[in-house]
């Protein structure tokens, strides 16, 4: 398979990531279903409401992967700009 859909090769790497991926979603939705606040996003909020250096760091990865799944043309022209190229 070439092109944009060659990462889907269904080899170990696809698998593992398709397995962290969905343990992730059972474990928040067991949690979410027992109602204690044990999610993750309560074990980060802490983190990023005291260090403003976190927020922006982590406003800044979301940001960024915005660009590298919806835009790609974007993101090159970011990064070309970045580079100075």
């Amino acid at each position: 398979m070439d092109g944009p859909w060659s990462a889907w090769n269904f080899n170990a790497w696809t698998w593992a990531w398709i397995t962290w991926i969905a343990a992730f979603i059972v474990l928040e939705t067991a949690t979410l279903l027992q109602g204690r606040g044990d999610e993750l996003t309560n074990h980060l909020r802490p983190v990023f409401l005291e260090h403003p250096l976190t927020w922006w760091v982590g406003f800044g990865f979301w940001l960024w992967l915005g660009l590298h799944f919806l835009a790609p043309a974007a993101e090159r022209w970011l990064l070309q700009i970045v580079r100075g190229s």
